[in-house]
């Protein structure tokens, strides 16, 4: 391939890689993808031959008409920064269009960075660095292209010159080059880990947009049998640092989210809104007060930090597992320096939530309480709730349908207290009705429809009709949505949790104990378990996710000092070492900068940093006499060889010009030179030493040779008979 193509091949993937990841962030309108990647592949056939004046006018004016039409859209919607990036994308695909000389090159590669950088702010997902490592390695070889183009352009032999650049840029050659790029990449990979983190997270405040979530809302419409999609999009990731060995099965772990308390006849809603803020203690977490304490109960604590995926609800929902007694976010110290001002409340619901000015991912570490309690303790209890208890959580809207509380004293059977009553119509439900994401119809009413018509329906409605069967009984009762099991993800030893384990069960109250859950939802035929490669890579994929946005994306000055930490540790005697956890306060924080100080600044230290300034001053000292010592020794090896040739002339031998130091030798042998075995013994030294880097010259004997030669006595004329 000739180097004109081979350049604009180069220039255009590197805007393809640089705009894959922008396209990739959802933030982009797909049917301008379907505009621009089809127009690159034409650049590269049309982008030869230079445009006519009128066509480039043309071009121009239309450009500049979807400008103005686009800050226009800006100042009516406020999306300026997708805007921005869609015209960007316009004026890449115009340059490209157009490619015939090396400064169009370095501008569609200027094009091509501002398109990756806006790549980084929409989308932070692991995707964009894979595409960047890419781009990272044909940016290095786009420049490369691009500078023989423009060598080849300011030569007066402009087609030579093109076949011999083209051959000049072998297999090795981009080999080499790619290896370079990689190595700048670590490079600046250490730069950025160990550069003070002045932006404090901003990508994590910024740019992680919210998802909706299929199956978890903040209220629940029943007006409807639709069909509920199995997403494996992961939602929770959950790290367990203790009490692992409490926690049920990983397809039993429930992950609360959010209680209601009114049914409207068509879905559940709270009827209030009240909630309190959580105040820190002194270990930085704040206390949960709802739940119920007391010597008759007995928990098995967990604690875990879980990472959670932005979530497009109206309300900020925190998920913790049975019973989170306190809860505290991973990192927030520095949390004022970014304007994330985050507060934590608990409502009337036990439901744990948070506010803030950002819609952005969650860190936060739980620890929750595992109740042991068991049916004979809640058995017999007496029914004593409070008036906000019964006029709350027995609700029922005008016009229910009798039906539903014959159809519970049924289920119920001869049961008295309130477990046994709650145990049989949970049970009743699993064993008379069926389970189904699928249905159609809009009942008028969706409970009695599902109860005496359907008989079946999805977990929404198993909890549904429990609740309000319960309620006709006089027990409080309520549904729950949240994440009903998780999967072990090896690669990075956490749980993560999909958006297809979204569920809704019951809470029943009882007196002394609380809120107790309980799920009328039957087992639903699982699907066998992914084995194989592909649940290998989709694992390893995921926890390379997680690890991206702990260590990249939310990588803020809090990591940093943790980072330092853990290399400090590694390095420093046990006695040395140091932590810097987000629960030390000023006077603790000085006693551990206090250990560091006396390690540095100690006799051993000294000496060791002494050595290491002296070597970094003396080095580049020495290094570079040795290369002027070699450079001089180089000097004085080719003056001999030039002087050799003017010698031999003066001795009578016919030496021409470009003659070499072996042909000098043979032609004085030839010629009867009285000197010619010292000149064949110092053709060989110098040619080695010239022309071989691993020798080391010996000029003691190069220089006798020398000498030699130059003091031998003039040729004889031969005399013509």
């Amino acid at each position: 391939m000739s180097l004109p193509r081979t350049t604009r091949l180069m220039t255009l993937l590197l805007i393809a890689v640089a705009a894959v990841p922008v396209f990739l962030s959802g933030e982009i309108q797909s049917s301008l993808g379907l505009l621009f990647f089809p127009g690159l592949a034409a650049a590269f056939f049309t982008s030869a031959t230079p445009w006519p004046r009128y066509l480039v006018v043309t071009v121009t004016t239309l450009l500049g008409a979807a400008l103005l039409l686009l800050v226009f859209v800006s100042t009516q919607s406020g999306d300026w920064l997708v805007n921005s990036i869609a015209f960007a994308l316009l004026a890449t695909l115009t340059r490209s269009l157009q490619i015939t000389s090396s400064r169009q090159v370095f501008q569609g590669i200027a094009l091509s960075f501002l398109l990756l950088v806006a790549a980084a702010v929409t989308n932070p997902d692991v995707s964009f660095a894979i595409f960047y490592v890419i781009y990272a390695v044909l940016l290095t070889w786009t420049l490369t292209y691009a500078h023989l183009t423009q060598v080849v352009e300011e030569s007066h032999q402009s087609s030579g010159m093109a076949w011999k650049a083209a051959r000049f840029v072998t297999g090795r050659f981009l080999a080499a080059s790619c290896l370079l790029a990689l190595g700048l990449l670590v490079v600046s990979t250490l730069i950025f880990f160990l550069f003070p983190r002045l932006g404090l997270g901003f990508f994590s405040a910024q740019t992680r947009r919210g998802d909706p979530i299929t199956g978890f809302t903040d209220s629940v419409e029943l007006g409807h049998f639709g069909n509920l999609a199995d997403s494996s999009r992961v939602v929770l990731r959950v790290e367990f640092s203790s009490g692992k060995e409490y926690l049920p099965p990983a397809s039993l772990l429930r992950f609360r989210g959010m209680a209601f308390d009114r049914y409207d006849g068509r879905g559940w809603s709270r009827s209030t809104d009240n909630s309190s803020l959580l105040r820190s203690g002194g270990d930085g977490f704040c206390e949960v007060w709802g739940y119920p304490s007391g010597p008759l109960l007995r928990y098995d604590m967990v604690e875990y930090d879980v990472y959670q995926e932005p979530l497009e609800i109206e309300s900020r929902v925190l998920f913790g597992i049975d019973r989170p007694l306190y809860i505290k976010p991973v990192t927030d110290r520095f949390d004022r320096f970014r304007g994330l001002k985050r507060s934590y409340y608990e409502d009337d619901f036990q439901n744990l939530g948070y506010s803030s000015d950002s819609m952005s991912s969650m860190n936060y570490t739980v620890r929750s309480g595992l109740l042991h309690v068991s049916p004979g303790k809640l058995r017999n209890l007496p029914a004593r709730y409070t008036e906000e208890e019964i006029g709350r959580f027995t609700q029922l809207p005008a016009g229910f349908d009798p039906r539903v509380a014959d159809l519970a004293r049924t289920a119920a059977g001869s049961a008295q207290d309130v477990y046994d009553v709650a145990s049989n119509v949970e049970q009743f439900l699993q064993s008379n009705f069926r389970y189904t994401t699928q249905g159609e119809g809009v009942p008028e009413d969706p409970v009695a429809t599902f109860l005496f018509e359907r008989k079946e329906g999805h977990c929404e409605y198993f909890a549904s009709a429990m609740v309000l069967m319960l309620r006709t009984l006089g027990i409080p009762a309520r549904p729950v949505n949240g994440f009903l099991g998780a999967s072990y993800n090896e690669f990075g030893d956490y749980y993560s949790v999909s958006e297809g384990s979204a569920h809704t069960w019951v809470e029943v109250a009882f007196p002394m104990y609380g809120w107790i859950a309980f799920d009328p939802t039957p087992a639903q035929e699982r699907r066998p378990e992914e084995q194989g490669l592909l649940l290998s890579v989709n694992l390893w994929l995921d926890s390379l996710k997680l690890a991206w946005y702990k260590w990249v994306i939310e990588y803020d000055l809090e990591r940093q000092i943790s980072f330092y930490a853990g290399l400090w540790n590694a390095l420093a005697p046990t006695s040395r070492q140091v932590e810097f956890s987000p629960d030390l306060n000023v006077f603790e924080m000085r006693n551990e900068f206090r250990k560091i100080s006396r390690t540095v600044f100690s006799r051993q230290s000294a000496v060791l940093f002494g050595t290491l300034l002296a070597l970094m001053v003396l080095g580049p000292l020495v290094g570079r006499r040795l290369r002027g010592i070699r450079k001089g020794r180089r000097d004085e090896l080719d003056r001999i060889a030039a002087d050799l040739r003017t010698a031999l002339r003066a001795k009578g031998l016919d030496v021409a010009a470009g003659t070499t130091v072996p042909q000098m030798s043979r032609t004085a042998l030839a010629s009867g030179f009285e000197a010619s075995a010292e000149l064949a013994r110092l053709s060989v030294l110098l040619e080695k030493a010239r022309f071989d880097p691993a020798s080391t010259p010996d000029l003691k004997a190069i220089r006798n040779l020398w000498n030699r030669v130059r003091f031998a006595r003039r040729l004889r004329p031969q005399l013509r008979g």
